[in-house]
């Protein structure tokens, strides 16, 4: 796969800290986000939350999935909660592999900047998180305001 450059940076809003990721995700950027990321978490106050921005990112390189689950892993040790903000299908696949490999019930995917807000701000275990989004998504399929079990 040719190399693509890639743009990372780290944000710092209040209690939150956004990684901004854009084009390809390879082994360069994923040192880049441990650069600015980690010494952020580790002079935060507090666990922050901490939300991966990825809808610029088009593409990942497969050798980087591994470094990606230990990157994971490290945030999630000091991170109150995490959530991987993609607008496309694969690269939320591959943010939801992550999750699983790195065994992390504080973190989550999202398809929208609301679907990551709710995430960081409610206090929700995942699975109901994630039952109420199919649930609401449901009713606005049937149109109707209520769930209907997954039937039509």
């Amino acid at each position: 796969m040719p190399e693509t450059a890639s743009t990372t940076r780290v944000l710092q809003s209040g209690h939150r800290l956004t990684v901004y990721l854009s084009d390809c995700i390879d082994a360069r950027s994923v040192s880049e986000i441990e650069r600015q990321l980690l010494p952020q978490l580790s002079s935060a106050d507090g666990r922050p939350d901490v939300l991966f921005d990825l809808q610029a990112v088009r593409t990942f390189d497969l050798d980087v999935r591994a470094a990606l689950v230990a990157l994971h892993r490290t945030v999630a040790g000091r991170a109150r909660r995490t959530v991987y903000l993609a607008a496309r299908a694969h690269i939320r696949g591959l943010a939801l592999w992550l999750i699983h490999f790195a065994e992390d019930p504080a973190s989550s995917v999202a398809m929208n900047t609301a679907q990551a807000e709710a995430w960081l701000t409610q206090g929700k275990e995942r699975v109901t998180w994630a039952l109420e989004r199919t649930e609401q998504a449901l009713s606005n399929l049937t149109g109707s305001g209520k769930p209907h079990g997954g039937r039509p």
